[in-house]
């Protein structure tokens, strides 16, 4: 199979569009630029059959368990509303996985934010923490944050826990932050409603002027306990630079 896509005209100003594929090659168009990959989808009916529309903001949530064997294929969901800036992608069958490969030269990426020696902050409230990487225009970076997140989950943490942390408060002073181990949260369930693949909420924001400018933020979230980070969530955040 390589795709199919379907239209439901759920309401009259809910125009639901779901994409069927197990090409990984369509994930990774869709977070390298969702305003050209959605012209593959058509709503509507008959004369009133159309391209869908995503609107200048979008949001993409990714809820995907990515395996390095190649006798997985699996294939995934990607669905939306027309006329929105709602995306979400999420494995078609429970417990299913897909092998991305992103081609992603993960040794290079990590190469080249170490040698930019970015301030990588860590916020803490209650057990409950953050950590920010920023990325500036390296498109490369972002693309290979995104795919990491997916594919590559232990080479992510690795490269966290390889930055120099710098603490804020709440107050917005600074200091030097501890040294933080990162890892991420796996279900540890063996039933076929909770399969043991590891957990990590994904979600790529920006807009349509951000896409020529690829200015970038990553965002990761997380359980903190004696400096070990337990990763639950990470986020691409795109948007234009200061004065652009």
């Amino acid at each position: 199979m390589a795709y199919k896509h379907t239209y439901i005209p759920l309401a009259e100003d809910d125009a639901v569009w779901i994409y069927e594929t197990n090409d990984s090659k369509d994930l990774i168009e869709l977070i390298t630029n969702p305003y050209e990959w959605i012209k593959r989808i058509e709503v509507g009916h008959g004369e009133q059959r159309r391209q869908a529309v995503l609107s200048d903001n979008f949001v993409i949530s990714l809820d995907v368990s990515a395996s390095d064997s190649e006798s997985h294929s699996a294939s995934y969901i990607i669905d939306g509303i027309d006329h929105t800036g709602v995306i979400s992608v999420r494995m078609a069958s429970i417990g299913g996985r897909f092998h991305l490969n992103s081609g992603i030269d993960y040794e290079a990426i990590e190469k080249k934010i170490l040698g930019m020696n970015p301030e990588f902050v860590f916020a803490q409230v209650g057990d409950r923490c953050f950590v920010h990487l920023p990325i500036g225009q390296h498109e490369d970076l972002r693309h290979g944050l995104l795919a990491g997140a997916i594919e590559n989950q232990d080479w992510l943490c690795n490269l966290y826990g390889k930055l120099k942390v710098t603490q804020v408060h709440a107050d917005g002073t600074k200091s030097e932050g501890p040294k933080l181990t990162f890892r991420t949260i796996s279900s540890g369930g063996r039933s076929i409603l909770s399969s043991d693949l590891t957990k990590l909420n994904i979600m790529f924001q920006g807009s349509k002027v951000a896409l020529g400018t690829q200015d970038a933020c990553n965002v990761g979230s997380g359980l903190v306990e004696q400096h070990v980070v337990l990763l639950d969530g990470t986020i691409i955040k795109i948007y234009a630079p200061a004065g652009g």
